[in-house]
Formats: structure tokens, sequence, C-alpha cells
């Protein structure tokens, strides 16, 4: 990380868009140019139309990224103890420091502020060894009820010490070190605090490891608010204190201020319009209710669902059994992601779909882990595959699920979510095809052959891109200006279009098909060519060499890794995934294919596959015109994680446009104005066991078609796609695809 990045994070519903765009506003009007500012957005539900709202806010200072948990929420709201004002997305903020490992300390904000000060001033808090830093909690500060519930309830040494959660600058590298997630997810299965729920939570965990900041920078609007206007940095509108719910409010005119430079200034004042005395009524009742809430609270001192003393020794007995933990972890490691695999055997003799379950009783094989044989057993029978056989017999496989990890391993894709859960997560969301068929990526095989014009067979996602070809055929222009940006010789002006993403649309292995199997397939479990001289020999496998038990296999996994720069000096790898059957990609010939048995003869390599898998929006007023693309065969493992510095080429030619009411891309290529160009660090995550197949090198300004044909043999046909992206190991296409 280089030390002028500040990540800062918000978490929000869409609800509170209008009032994150305030927040926003008000933290760049007044942020130090010094710094770049990568923000955070963790969300559910957030509306496109929202998203795009709140993109507009970047600039070379500053990058905004959507983080969508609605999916995890789903998996373990029940868990979660929400009330009144609080939702689930307070939560978030718990699991921070394992879902940014890259950073040593994040800036945490609400969205219900509006930040006066310089907010770096606020991250360049010396912390030392500390956990976190943060203000004391005003509410707290001035209601016996509340002091009793903080020292007596929550277990702080002194109610003075009780901080407000909703500015935290945290220090992930110490709370690493901590285990706090790991004490978190305890606290939250042994005792509920309800008064103020995460942030009291956080109080408890974080007990005599605070840094405790001055109130300017969490002034609340309270009637006994000490700190003077002048010297107020922050002023968070917690709990029903809210400028756009109330007229009354104090230091509402800094809120109102930053209101107006927003969009969403009219649909504020509408909101406040419509806040009915009714509503009113309830808010402060609820403030009642909370004093109640803790009384009752503090009576229950002594029970042992909140007795200080029980919570202590259990939280010490954590730390005591740290040996004893990372062995039943070892444990549940080895044998939570063992599965019954059901494979699809030769000639339709045998498959999931094939099989009658209520008449066939299956064998079943096990795949020896130091050998490529296969052990069957059937009813008092036991018997070996040899590994250049295939059977064509009922039989499942039990092995290892390479989709699927136990869930402190799951360090690619890691959402604060997936933790709670105890058992098993997917390693990424395209394995999961229980909740998300759509996800899973279907893929289909070409042979070259036929070169018809098929142009009246494109898809709709497709069609900009051969008008793009047709607009630009007679120049050396950039096909991605049209299709992004709508630009044309008569008209080179336009806004982003967001309908579009770049996205792998087409991927084929390359080389000597035994030497790609052995190089992609390396793992115990994965099939493989053995190397030896056998009696027949076969085309495609040199010596006569055979593939080892490759039904055992099921598909093959690939990971797509896009490394980005944007304007604010930082990298964003985005990481996904595809399947693919190896049937899509080898073509295995048997040595007799009338035999009882399926014999493997040779292999060659197929002419690929089609894919529809989206990566990025390529905004160059953003990213960088140039992006780097590495793919890896998917063996899970440990993962991780360093950085890497390059320099990175940004186009200059964006401004805002009255006709338009929006940025807009002036001019065809770079436009008339100079690039800038600008070193970046990126965060680049490796898990050590997967296949590194090579990267390649993409520029905005690349031509997407070599020609308007489509090579085809029977109904399955690819678009001419240029063929530059290429290594030793794989061949890939790349376009953007409309998705909306």
């Amino acid at each position: 990380m280089e030390k002028n990045i500040i990540p800062i994070c918000f978490a929000i519903d869409d609800a509170y868009t209008p009032f994150l765009a305030v927040a926003l506003q008000s933290l760049i009007d007044n942020a130090s140019k010094e710094y770049n500012y990568c923000i955070k957005v963790l969300h559910t539900n957030v509306k496109e139309e929202h998203m795009k709202q709140i993109k507009k806010y970047e600039n070379e200072y500053v990058n905004i990224e959507f983080v969508d948990l609605n999916y995890y929420l789903e998996k373990v709201k029940d868990k979660l103890y929400t009330r009144d004002y609080y939702t689930n997305t307070t939560y978030f903020r718990l699991f921070l420091p394992e879902l940014y490992p890259q950073y040593d300390k994040i800036l945490y904000l609400d969205s219900d502020i509006t930040i006066v000060g310089d907010i770096s001033e606020l991250y360049n808090t010396d912390m030392g060894t500390n956990l976190v830093a943060a203000a004391p909690d005003d509410i707290i500060q001035y209601n016996k009820v509340f002091q009793d519930y903080a020292e007596l309830v929550v277990g702080v040494e002194s109610y003075t010490k009780y901080f407000n959660a909703g500015v935290l600058l945290m220090n992930l590298d110490q709370l690493r070190k901590f285990k706090f997630q790991e004490k978190f997810i305890y606290l939250l299965t042994t005792v509920r605090f309800s008064v103020a729920q995460d942030q009291d939570y956080l109080n408890r965990l974080c007990k005599g490891r605070v840094t405790l900041v001055d109130r300017q920078w969490d002034c609340m609007p309270l009637v006994n608010a000490t700190t003077k206007r002048e010297d107020i940095k922050l002023v968070h509108y917690n709990f029903a204190y809210k400028p756009w719910h109330f007229e009354d409010v104090l230091y509402k005119e800094f809120f109102w201020e930053y209101a107006k430079k927003t969009e969403f200034y009219d649909e504020i004042l509408k909101i406040q319009s419509e806040y009915t005395e009714e509503q009113k009524f309830k808010d402060r009742e609820a403030e009642k209710s909370l004093r109640l809430l803790a009384e009752k609270e503090n009576s229950c001192v002594g029970d042992d669902r909140s007795n200080q003393k029980v919570i202590d020794e259990n939280l010490k007995k954590i730390e005591k059994s740290k040996d004893r933990l990372e062995i039943l972890e070892k444990i549940k490691q080895l044998f939570s992601t063992l599965t019954i695999f059901v494979p699809e055997l030769p000639d339709n003799s045998f498959s999931a779909e094939l099989w009658n379950v209520e008449s066939e009783v299956p064998y079943t094989a096990l795949r020896v882990k130091n050998s490529n044989d296969v052990m069957g057993y059937g009813v008092n029978k036991e018997f070996l595959i040899p590994s250049n056989e295939i059977p064509k017999y009922p039989i499942v496989v039990v092995k290892l699920n390479e989709r699927v990890v136990s869930v402190n391993k799951a360090q690619r894709n890691l959402s604060p979510m997936s933790i709670i859960n105890p058992d098993i997560v997917f390693f990424s969301d395209v394995f999961d095809n229980t909740e998300n068929a759509s996800s899973v990526i279907q893929n289909r095989n070409f042979s070259s052959g036929d070169t018809r014009d098929r142009t009246g067979s494109i898809p709709e996602n497709m069609k900009k891109v051969y008008e793009a070809y047709d607009v630009f055929a007679a120049t050396n222009e950039w096909p991605r200006d049209y299709i992004y940006y709508g630009l044309t010789p008569q008209q080179p002006k336009g806004p982003f279009n967001r309908d579009f993403k770049e996205s792998l649309v087409y991927f084929k292995l390359l080389g000597d098909p035994r030497t790609v199997m052995n190089k992609i397939c390396d793992q115990s479990e994965d099939p493989r060519i053995d190397g030896n001289t056998h009696q027949e020999t076969g085309g495609g496998c040199p010596g006569g060499s055979t593939i080892l038990t490759p039904w055992t296999d099921g598909s093959l996994e690939f990971i797509v890794k896009v490394y980005v720069a944007n304007q604010a000096g930082i990298g964003n790898e985005y990481i996904n995934n595809f399947i693919v059957k190896p049937s899509a990609l080898f073509k295995i010939t048997p040595k007799d294919p009338l035999s009882s048995k399926f014999e493997v003869k040779s292999i060659e390599l197929t002419d690929g596959i089609a894919l529809d898998l989206p990566l990025f929006e390529w905004n160059i007023e953003n990213y960088g015109a140039i992006i780097k693309i590495a793919i890896e065969e998917l063996d899970i493992s440990e993962t991780i994680q360093s950085v890497e510095s390059s320099t990175a080429t940004f186009a200059t030619n964006f401004g805002f446009d009255p006709s338009f009411g929006e940025k807009v891309k002036i001019g065809l290529k770079f436009g008339a104005t100079a690039t800038t160009s600008k070193t970046v660090s990126y965060t680049v995550t490796k898990s050590l066991a997967s296949d590194e197949l090579g990267q390649v090198i993409v520029n905005f300004e690349d031509k997407i078609l070599k020609s308007k044909k489509n090579l085809s043999t029977g109904r399955d046909w690819k678009p001419d796609y240029t063929d530059k992206y290429r290594t030793g190991w794989y061949q890939l296409a790349l376009s953007p695809l409309k998705y909306n």
C-alpha cells in the first residue's frame, strides 16, 4: 500500500443513498489533495441508478467501489439482532479486518454525517498498538442510565471511555493479531447486546485498547453539546437527530450546505416535507424506549447472559486454546469438503441424469491419494480400476470438492458474512448453482471450418460491436469509443454507457495437448497423462502416453484476474471464475469404441469455447487505457497477497456538457488533450497451488473483430475475434457486452 492512499468505508442500504451523497460531497470539498481516497461502499440492494449518481463523485483523487453483501446477508440475517434505527448493515464494520487484508488501517464512517474538516487529519491519528480510535459517545456521557449500562452490562472500564462507532478509525493489522473476528463471533453467539448492538460489541472487545479522539470529530447535535461551532470537524446526526426529518436539529446548517450541492437535494427536501407527525412521535418515543431497555439490561446484571466475569473468562479461553482450535480446524478442513461426485461416463453408460435411483445401486470409487489408480467398492467386493481405464457401469466417486472451502480458508472473495457460517462456503459465487444457476458459465466448444457471414444471427448483446466495426472499418479509430460513449466522426461527444461491461467471450488452450494437460492437471485429484510408452501409440499423445483417470475429476475451474489502474493511483484487482468440462477443451479418442471398458488412445485440443463472463465497466475517465489479464487453473490452497507497481496512462479529454447534463468524453481517442501517467500500486492475490498460465495486455484502442465473418461448423459459431491476446498456454478474446 502506498502511504498516500486513505481507504474509507461506508455501509448503506438504498434508502440512505441520498445521505451518503451529502457525506461524500462534504468529504471531497474539505479533504486534502495530498492524498488519494479509496472509498468502499458496503451495501444491500442499492439501485443501479443510485450507484451511477454516487460514482459521479469519482475524480483524480477519489475512487468509489460498491461491494454488494446482500447474498451473504440472506444467509445470516436471522443471527443478527436489530432494532429501531439499526439494520444488519451496522454489523458490516466488524468484519473489515478480514474483508480487507491489504490494508493496515481503514476509516469507517456512518452515512448520517457531514464532514467540515480535512478527513486525512483523523486518518493520520497515531493509534500505536491500540485497536481503534474514536470519540466518546455523547449520548452515553450525559445520561446516568446509559452510563450504568456501559459499565455494568457492556463492561467498559469507565463510561467516559465508551466510544461512538459511527466514526471509527480501525487498526486492521492489530485487530487481526488480536483475533478480533474470532472473539466477535464468540460474543455474538453467547451474549446479546441490545441497546447499541454492534457498537456495544466493539466497546467490549476493544476495552483498554482505544485511542480517544476529540469530540470535534464526532459532534452530535445534542442540546448539551459543548464543542464550539468553529471547532467542529464532523457532525454526526446520530439516532433521531436527522435534519432531513426534523427542522429544529442543532448544526443543521452544515448538512444543508452540502445537500444543496448534490443531485439528491430535491429528493431530500421531499423526504423532510413528507415525514409525518406520527413518524416524528415514534422517533421521540424510540429514545424513551431505549432508556427503558437500558434500565432493563442493567437489572439483569448477574445473569449468565450478561455477566462480565463469564465473558472475560471465555475470551481468555480462546487465547489459551489456540493450538487445540488449530488442530480441530485442520480436522474440519480435511473432512468437511469431501463430496460424492457422479461422473459422466462414456457412451451414455452412466451419469447423474441417467441414474435410475430406484433400481441401480452404483459402486463406490475412492481416488487414491498417492496413486492414480482408483479403488472400487461394492457389497462384499473390492477391486482396482487401472488409471488408464474408464468404467462403463454405475459408479460414484468420493473425493475432495475443489469448489468449496472451510470458512476460515475462504480468503478469495471473502465476505464478512460467510465467516459466521460454521460449515463451508463456495470458493466463488460462480460455483454456487444451487441458488444462482445463472452464475454458472455456459460454454460450448468450436471447430474451425466454414466462414459464412451469419450477421443476421448476431445476439442482441453484441450488435453494437458489429456496428462499431462498420463505423470505423476504414479508419484507425477505437471501436470501444463507439460502444461505450457512442462516439463517431460525426458525433465526437458522449457520456459513458453503463449498459456495457468488458467481458471474456472466448477461451482456447494452446500447445502440445500432453504438455497442456500435465500443466493444468498437476494435483493428485486431477486427470493427467502418464508419459509412459504403451503398445499402441496415439496421435496427440507422443510415445503412446495415456490419460490417467480423467473420469474422476469433473469440470476444470479457472480464475480470471483483471488488473485495472484508476485515477486515484490505486490498482484494482477484479477476480472472476469460470468452469469448463474437459471435453470442451480436450478431445479424447478411445482405443476400441466397442469395448466394454473405455481405454484412452489419444488426446487433442479443441478450437476453444464461447464464454459470457462480465469483468468490469471500462470507463477511461476513471480507469487506465491499458489493462492486464492473468488466467490460472484453480487448485484451492493457501492464498497470499503482494503489492506490485506499474505505470499507467490515463485519458484527460472529459468534461461536463450541459446538453447531456453530465460528464462526457470529448473527442475520439485521446482527443486534443495530453494524457497523464501515474505510478499505480496493485494488491495481487495468489493461490499457492494454482497453475499460472500467463498474462496478456489489452489496450482500450484495440480492435475487437478482424472481420464480420463467423467461424462455424454446424449450428455453433463464433465471431471472428482478434487473435492477439495469447500466451504459450492459451488464447482469449474480449468484447464489451450489453447487460442492461
